[in-house]
């Protein structure tokens, strides 16, 4: 019967301290991956209600004035909880046969000490007039 011995300095697997680096490594990658990654899906959901009001008949048969519509549009907005976007940062004008609807919006998120991730959307859609 022949007995293995342990070298020292031979080791099989991770130590403790190793463990500790990497979950350090994880933590200050997905903190700050956590913050971009809601703001692309709010910026996603602005482009998505825009979309969906252009084609939902039901909703352009209810505009009277480009107020009406900005309410409409930050009530849409707000049920998908993108509650972050004022009137303000809403544009809608009345063309000839149908309104301009445009939101710009600004988003700085701080990620660590005085770095800042930006992203800008500016998102635009043409809804045909109705005559009721």
């Amino acid at each position: 019967m022949k007995l293995k011995m342990r070298v020292p300095g031979n080791q099989n697997g991770m130590s403790m301290v190793s463990w500790i680096l990497l979950l350090g490594l994880f933590i200050a990658v997905l903190i700050p991956a956590t913050k971009i990654i809601q703001i692309y899906i709010n910026s996603a959901h602005i482009s998505s209600t825009l979309k969906d009001i252009k084609s939902n008949k039901l909703f352009q048969l209810n505009f009277n004035d480009p107020e009406s519509i900005k309410t409409k549009l930050l009530r849409s907005l707000a049920i998908v909880n993108v509650t972050d976007v004022t009137p303000d940062e809403i544009t809608v004008a009345k063309a000839d046969d149908e309104y301009i609807v445009r939101i710009q919006h600004h988003y700085k998120e701080k990620i660590i000490y005085d770095r800042y991730f930006t992203l800008d959307v500016d998102e635009s859609i043409n809804i045909p007039v109705t005559n009721k």
